[in-house]
């Protein structure tokens, strides 16, 4: 029978490890609920033991199969919140957005988790159960707010920070989105003009014995290598990308990919104010929800989404358990810029951490706003120009041979 560790939070508000063993997963995840607990992390232990590689790649297919798209989850939320404050017990609020659902993944863990509302579970423990939509940062919020009764303004606070979340998101991507569809296309372009183009006229020129330019005897024996080499070209083009992809679920290669991705340039300080912005929101979140501040910190390494920041979240979080400032903390790890760093030594000062925290994500947000506007307006005119100038440039000496033999026509009139 396979085992699984796990970690979870007991009936009595405790954080408990351990193991189990069970025919299946869902059998661990039954009986760890009807004990009272609310799961946290659930892994066979074979996988984590054997094989990690394997455990992660697991663990991805099982994310895109269960996967449920942010906004899909903002609109649930909000409507959630809504119907909540307007006096509608959960249960009907969650029946009644089942019924209007238009994602039938969503809607069919909706009606799951509806269905362990009318036999008495609570919220928390009837989301827990389908983490492809509800988090750990979600039910952690949904349970502060049932222990303190005051599940709709948690429900609220969870809304606006899915929003602000999406939004920031969504002009990261918009960023990226142009100069790689513009790239992908001058690719695309280049290699039907070698590929495809040049080979034509070669056979064209060659039937006629030209004496071509030496540009142009460079690009056909340079398309008649690539089409000789094709298959096994391929082949090496997706070797490489498979084995960079397998790297990158490594330890090793994580970081090394999340540390470039903050070097690159311009990208580098988006993605890094991006990342500050959910550090600072997701933080000063649960601190204003009530969660306490170490339980907080692990909760925001693990929606990090990069490994660098993720490790010096976890930095601060051992340093505060062993008696540190917040603040101090922070600037030991030599991840965290400095104006942040400041803002919440005020925080501890004043005894206002989370507010400020919220604040600091507000500038955050804006300078990613910011600087997404002046990407867009300096990126486009630039991709523009190199697409014109490479695709330009190739046609030019394809046809050059062409040119050639109009100026010799005209001389040879004169």
């Amino acid at each position: 029978m396979p085992a699984f560790r796990y970690l979870a939070m007991s009936p009595q508000g405790e954080r408990v490890t351990g193991e189990l063993k069970a025919e299946a997963l869902e059998g661990a995840i039954r009986e760890l609920q009807g004990a009272g607990h609310v799961i946290i992390s659930l892994s066979p232990k074979e996988a984590v033991a054997e094989d990690g590689l394997s455990q992660r790649l697991s663990a991805i297919i099982h994310a895109a199969r269960t996967r449920v798209p942010l906004k899909d989850m903002v609109f649930f939320t909000r409507q959630l919140a809504t119907m909540f404050s307007a006096g509608m017990t959960v249960e009907r609020a969650v029946t009644g957005l089942t019924a209007n659902e238009a994602n039938p993944r969503l809607k069919k863990i909706l009606l799951a988790v509806g269905a362990d509302l009318q036999k008495g579970r609570s919220l928390s423990d009837s989301m827990a159960k389908h983490p492809g939509a509800f988090n750990r940062l979600y039910i952690s919020l949904i349970k502060s707010g049932e222990a303190g009764g005051a599940l709709g303004a948690s429900l609220d606070r969870l809304a606006d920070y899915q929003e602000r979340s999406e939004e920031v998101r969504r002009k990261v991507i918009s960023a990226l989105y142009y100069p790689l569809f513009v790239m992908g296309f001058l690719f695309v372009s280049v290699c039907v003009l070698v590929l495809k183009i040049a080979p034509m006229f070669d056979r064209v020129y060659r039937s006629f014995g030209a004496d071509l330019p030496a540009p142009t005897k460079a690009l056909m024996a340079g398309s008649r290598f690539f089409l000789a080499h094709l298959p096994m070209g391929i082949l090496l083009a997706t070797v490489s990308i498979v084995s960079i992809f397998l790297f990158i679920l490594t330890d090793r290669g994580r970081d090394l990919f999340d540390a470039f991705k903050l070097k690159v340039p311009v990208l580098g300080a988006l993605l890094q104010d991006s990342l500050m912005a959910t550090y600072a929101r997701t933080f000063g979140l649960l601190l204003q929800s009530g969660v306490p501040v170490i339980d907080a910190l692990t909760l925001v390494a693990q929606t990090m989404g990069n490994t660098l920041v993720s490790k010096g979240v976890q930095t601060v979080r051992d340093s505060i358990k062993d008696g540190s400032s917040i603040h101090a903390a922070m600037r030991r790890t030599l991840v965290f810029p400095s104006l942040l760093i400041q803002l919440v030594a005020t925080g501890e000062e004043t005894g206002e951490v989370e507010k400020l925290l919220l604040k600091s994500a507000d500038y955050y947000e804006k300078k990613v706003d910011a600087l997404v506007g002046r990407l867009t307006s300096i990126l486009e005119p630039m991709l523009i120009v190199l697409m014109g100038i490479v695709v330009g440039a190739l046609v030019i000496v394809i046809y050059l041979p062409i040119f050639y033999l109009g100026m010799a026509m005209k001389r040879g009139m004169k």
